[in-house]
C-alpha cells in the first residue's frame, strides 16, 4: 500500500511518512478500528520523539492522539500515564492557559473522573474551567463542554448542589442561542435529564423533561420519538 512505499522510499521517519500513517491511524479511529489504530499510533509516536525529540509540538499532539485512542478503547491505566505526561511538556512548553494545555487538561480530568478517581477529577476540571472563562468566556464551546463534565464528576461524588447550577448555566447559554421551541434545544434539555436519572435527580429531571416535551408536541407534534 501507500503507506509500505513511502516507508521504503522516503524512510519510516520521514515528515511525510509520518504524516501518513497518523493519517491512517485518524481513519482507523473514526471508523472505530481501535485494535489497527493504536498500533500506528504507537509507532508515529515513537519516531516522532526519536526524529524531533520529546518536546517538539507534533511529539505532543502525537502523544494526546494516543491518550486519546487509548480512552476510547477503555485502556485507562496506559492513557492516563501519557495524558499526565503530555499535560506536563505543555505546561512548561506553552503555559498554563495556552489552548493546547487547556486541552489536554480537560482530557486528563475526563480519564481520571471516568477512572473514579474523583478527588483528582474535580478539582482539575474546576481549575480548567476557571482558565477557560478568562481565556474565552463563558459561551465558549469548551468552556461548555467542561461545565458538562464537571457537573457529571459533581453529580457521581454526590454534590448535587454544585451539579445542577452548571446545568442551568449550559441550559441559558442555549436558550440564549436558539429560539425558545427549537428542537435542539429540547434534544439538550434531554440529555441533561438522563444525566439527572442516571443519579436520581428526579425533580430536577423532571423539569427539563416537561419542557422538553412542551417544545416536541409543538414542533414534532407526529414523531415516533415524542
Amino acid at each position: 500500500n501507500s503507506l509500505e512505499l513511502m516507508k521504503s522510499n522516503l524512510g519510516p521517519k520521514h515528515p511525510t511518512t509520518l504524516k501518513s500513517m497518523n493519517n491512517l491511524a485518524m481513519a482507523y479511529n473514526r471508523s472505530g478500528r481501535l485494535a489497527d489504530a493504536l498500533p500506528l499510533y504507537e509507532q508515529t509516536l515513537e519516531f516522532k520523539k526519536s526524529k524531533l525529540g520529546p518536546e517538539h509540538p507534533e511529539t505532543l499532539q502525537s502523544m494526546n492522539n494516543l491518550g486519546a485512542s487509548y480512552w476510547r478503547a477503555k485502556r485507562l491505566d496506559r492513557s492516563i500515564p501519557l495524558f499526565e505526561a503530555t499535560l506536563k511538556l505543555r505546561q512548561d512548553k506553552l503555559g498554563f492557559d495556552h489552548p493546547d494545555t487547556l486541552v489536554t487538561m480537560i482530557n486528563l480530568a475526563v480519564n481520571y473522573r471516568d477512572a473514579g478517581r474523583l478527588d483528582e477529577a474535580i478539582p482539575l476540571f474546576e481549575k480548567t474551567l476557571k482558565l477557560l472563562d478568562v481565556k474565552f468566556g463563558q459561551e465558549h464551546a469548551h468552556t461548555i463542554h467542561v461545565k458538562g463534565n464537571l457537573a457529571q464528576a459533581y453529580l457521581m461524588n454526590e454534590q448535587t448542589d454544585k451539579a445542577l447550577p452548571l446545568f442551568d448555566q449550559i441550559i441559558a447559554v442555549d436558550r440564549g442561542r436558539t429560539a425558545p421551541d427549537d428542537p435542539k434545544f429540547a434534544g439538550l434539555l434531554t440529555r441533561l435529564a438522563n444525566d439527572l436519572l442516571q443519579h436520581r435527580q428526579y425533580p430536577a429531571a423532571e423539569t427539563y423533561l416537561r419542557e422538553c416535551l412542551a417544545i416536541r408536541e409543538k414542533k414534532l407534534p407526529d414523531d415516533w420519538l415524542l
